[in-house]
């Protein structure tokens, strides 16, 4: 690349930097690889705030790797596989880290190695195989504030549960352990003893009591997975659960009870919602537009709806609406639209038209699993 010979150089690099700031992930590789100009401009740490870097064999990573990532500033990363000796590089290299996504980990003692990141305040625990030692391990990390935890093996639930309990400070907890559902009155327990947690996702066992979430009034993001479909309203403690959440602004429901059972109770403050696997009427479609008539995002993959023609009132029962995610449907207005199904020559031909009709006023991606690197990614999400 001969540009900076040409006039790259007469501009000062904080222009640069704000212009490498509108690029991709992949384009701001591939100017840093051909331009040796760019490359310390490229590497500048604003321009790699939020990015989460998958560790992979860290034993084949060289200094000047460790070192590239230090002038990011890398504050997320995923770490899969590591043996304890390569944890003990990581906490050398990167002592700031403040989200640690642990995969595939098989010793208990690469946890101990977690009290060296001071800073760490996301920690995500998935697909481990610990035995006995796990709960001495988390208990020190008393400033961590999201804790997630999803499929693990071998590890004793009640060793699980206890240390959570003992995260005083969390405000975050995903707990997915679709197998292994937390006892009704454990639940309750860990519960109270995490009174500034305003995001919960888990398992929700239908034999949780009515009572189950009153001790969390602030609580405002609120995810509910079922293990099954249950269609008798009268076991559905949902409706109760959302009536005593009056801060409420996200709800996530996969499976369960049909939405008319929990539909009126849907609080008036929730602004995005998404409904996976569930069975949807159009009344209920009405209902909700009356309950959360201020929803500004909505994921709508029901595994049943009959009305389908009536998916084009969306916009008038949701006038605020600014992003959707569903099946494909060809609707106007939208300032984003997130397509579920598979590409096909067919599709692409239908998202032309779409973006015709919407004067290109509509960006348009498809889902490609998860969009956070340190997110969950159970089959349940």
């Amino acid at each position: 690349m001969a540009l900076h010979t040409v006039g790259a150089a007469q501009l000062p690099s904080e222009v640069w930097v704000h212009v490498f700031g509108f690029l991709s992930t992949t384009d701001k590789l591939n100017i840093r690889s051909c331009c040796k100009y760019f490359k310390k401009m490229v590497d500048h740490w604003s321009l790699w705030k939020g990015n989460t870097v998958v560790l992979k064999k860290l034993c084949a990573y060289t200094t000047q790797f460790w070192t590239t990532l230090r002038r990011r500033k890398i504050s997320s990363v995923v770490v899969q596989r590591a043996s304890l000796k390569e944890w003990k590089q990581l906490a050398l290299s990167l002592p700031w880290l403040t989200t640690i996504a642990v995969e595939h980990c098989f010793d208990v003692k690469a946890f101990e190695i977690l009290k060296q990141f001071h800073n760490l305040k996301r920690l995500a625990i998935r697909s481990c195989r610990c035995g006995q030692g796990l709960s001495d391990a988390i208990v020190p990390l008393q400033q961590v504030t999201h804790f997630s935890v999803c499929e693990m093996h071998c590890a004793p639930r009640s060793d699980i549960i206890s240390f959570v309990s003992k995260l005083s400070h969390l405000t975050s907890l995903l707990y997915h352990e679709g197998n292994h559902p937390i006892p009704r009155q454990t639940f309750h327990i860990m519960l109270n003893r995490l009174p500034h947690l305003k995001h919960l996702s888990g398992n929700m066992d239908p034999t949780l009591s009515e009572e189950a979430l009153k001790c969390l009034p602030s609580l405002q993001s609120l995810a509910v997975v079922y293990r099954d479909r249950d269609v008798d309203p009268s076991r559905c403690h949902l409706k109760t659960w959302l009536r005593e959440l009056p801060q409420l602004a996200v709800l996530n429901i996969a499976k369960g009870h049909p939405v008319s059972a929990y539909a009126h109770s849907i609080p008036g403050t929730v602004t995005s919602l998404t409904l996976q696997r569930v069975m949807v009427e159009q009344k209920d479609m009405k209902t909700l537009g009356k309950q959360a008539s201020g929803l500004l995002h909505l994921h709508f993959d029901p595994c049943s709806y009959k009305s389908g023609s009536s998916i084009g009132e969306i916009p008038k029962l949701f006038p605020q609406l600014m992003t959707l995610k569903m099946r494909l449907q060809q609707l106007k207005h939208l300032e984003r639209l997130e397509i579920l199904d598979a590409q096909s020559p067919h599709l692409l031909q239908l998202i032309h038209k779409l973006q015709v009709l919407t004067n290109h006023s509509t960006q348009i991606i498809h889902s490609r699993g998860l969009r956070d690197p340190t997110g969950c990614y159970c089959t349940h999400y």
